[in-house]
């Protein structure tokens, strides 16, 4: 099942309404332009800040705001201009309609776009009984996740001449959710179920270094959640479940499910383990400015 939470890309129009100092007229880059940047369907410090409201018009609501940073490449010395834009309900009072960078110099210029999603960072795992443990998997599946969206572009800006930047925003944030629920013929035999969890780096080496083994036996539930900035693409959760024999003693079952981490992406896993053996579900999301879709149920 694949849902799109969002989708991206931004557009910056240079507008040409700037000053022309007489003391810097000798050095073309000494002419600046105002920088009119509208978002479509996207997400989207130096020398000079600007902050200010601006309608989000079709900008999703996971995003509260976006930097746009223009850095002169030309005339390095020349200052960096930020702005900060504050987004805010469409009909807000007060607030621009259209997205202003003030005091761009012409010549070459960098620009960087940055946008953080709303979601909170989280690193969870515990065990509940069944019924609270289901609850706060489909609760963590519904939250924001965390997000950081970045584009850097150039540009030759021209004085008195109007253009159009496009950003495609990207991040290598992503999102893993996981449940591990025993069904009813193992809880009433009582057999002792574990789940290890322990997430990694792309390149295997560990990021928790002190994994906890949780026992699941009975009516109990192992749910998880990662999404912070170390849910990057390649890194990756492992849990490892094991089903023991009746002495509670002698492992009966095992199994290693490796759930690794993708670009825009929540991965929701449900595992469910019986006396047939181990199944598991998995379903995707991808959230973007490229999209974000949904893996699992």
């Amino acid at each position: 099942m694949k849902k799109i939470i969002a989708a991206a890309f931004t557009i910056l129009s240079i507008a040409s309404c700037s000053s022309d100092e007489s003391s810097l007229e000798e050095t073309p880059v000494a002419k600046t332009t105002k920088v009119e940047v509208s978002f479509g369907n996207s997400f989207l410090q130096p020398n000079s800040t600007t902050r200010k409201n601006v309608e989000r018009g079709l900008i999703p609501v996971a995003i509260d705001q976006i930097t746009v940073v223009a850095t002169n490449t030309t005339t390095p010395a020349f200052p960096i201009s930020t702005t900060v834009f504050d987004l805010v309900a469409n009909g807000t009072a007060g607030a621009d309609k259209k997205f202003f960078i003030e005091d761009i110099a012409s010549g070459i210029n960098s620009f960087t776009a940055t946008a953080f999603t709303n979601g909170q960072k989280i690193v969870s795992e515990t065990i509940n009984d069944d019924v609270t443990a289901k609850n706060i998997f489909n609760a963590n599946k519904s939250a924001t996740p965390y997000a950081k969206y970045t584009a850097t572009t150039s540009a030759d800006i021209i004085f008195t001449k109007p253009k159009a930047i496009s950003f495609n925003m990207g991040t290598s944030n992503g999102k893993l959710n996981a449940y591990v629920y025993t069904g009813p013929t193992i809880t009433a035999t009582n057999r002792k179920v574990t789940v290890k969890a322990q997430t990694f780096n792309a390149d295997n080496t560990p990021i928790n270094t002190n994994p906890q083994t949780y026992d699941i036996t009975g009516a109990k539930s192992f749910v998880g959640s990662w999404s912070n900035e170390l849910a990057v693409v390649g890194n990756y959760l492992v849990l490892d479940i094991t089903v023991y024999a009746a002495d509670n003693t002698t492992p009966e079952m095992t199994t290693t499910q490796r759930i690794t981490v993708k670009a825009s992406t929540t991965i929701n896993t449900t595992i469910a383990i019986t006396v047939d053996g181990i199944t598991t579900s998995e379903n995707e999301a991808m959230f973007n400015f490229p999209d974000w879709i949904v893996e699992g149920e």
